[in-house]
């Protein structure tokens, strides 16, 4: 990691999820940005990694997305050229090759949140907007739509988001997202990235993460180890 690379942190967040039930599920969620490339990584209470997404972006538009859910040994590999996305997916032993056509606004991986923070404080209360988000792990893309449910006084956003046709919605979860004022989303409330269970009947989880701004980055030596993270390469 060169020192201009490392000095490109423009985001880092710590959140932490809760999947209710008999036996409460725990997860430590953390995103950052270095440079052209966004991260997350979802890990148990003592350490492990569960699930990790990577992004690479020229520009602003996306052009490789990497997702592994370590439980059910699955690791998806989609990438973009032109109008199509070619997506590798892997699960154990089993793999399948998909192309899909894709349009240009297309979003993946964690765009979604980000396109939806830079509308969230300017989004009419009841009015939807559609969007196409590429459902990597499955192969397809899915037309969503968003909309406004509430505002409070201090400008949280809170957005409701559910398959845009009435056919699929009851087979896509609903998810909430809270965000705040300046479009930084503070819950998410629904399905979530990891996936417990093994390969042959991997077990989806719903709950609640809460994200808050991680700790600044004030020196360059900790700059560098969070760009240096490991995590999806």
């Amino acid at each position: 990691m060169t020192p201009s690379a490392a000095l490109a942190v423009s985001l880092f967040l710590v959140g932490d999820a809760v999947v209710g039930g008999a036996n409460d599920l725990r997860f430590g969620f953390e995103a950052w940005r270095c440079g052209d490339a966004l991260r997350s990584t979802w890990t148990t209470p003592d350490g492990r990694l569960v699930a990790a997404e990577k992004l690479d972006l020229e520009g602003e538009r996306w052009v490789r997305y990497r997702l592994q859910r370590v439980p059910v040994a699955q690791e998806v590999l989609a990438e973009r050229k032109g109008g199509e996305v070619t997506i590798t997916i892997r699960n154990g032993d089993n793999s399948r090759r998909v192309t899909l056509r894709a349009a240009r606004d297309l979003l993946a991986g964690p765009t979604l949140v980000s396109h939806l923070g830079a509308v969230a404080p300017s989004l009419a209360l009841q009015q939807p907007i559609e969007f196409d988000y590429l459902i990597a792990e499955q192969g397809l893309v899915l037309r969503l739509r968003a909309v406004a449910t509430s505002r409070r006084v201090d400008g949280a956003t809170t957005i409701k988001l559910e398959a845009a046709s009435i056919l699929f919605r009851p087979f896509v979860p609903a998810t909430t997202l809270e965000f705040d004022s300046h479009g930084n989303l503070s819950l998410l409330s629904g399905r979530l990235l990891p996936q417990f269970g093994d390969v042959t009947k991997p077990k989806s989880l719903d709950g609640v993460l809460r994200l808050r701004p991680g700790e600044p980055q004030s020196s360059f030596a900790r700059m560098q180890s969070v760009c240096n993270k490991t995590g999806l390469s």
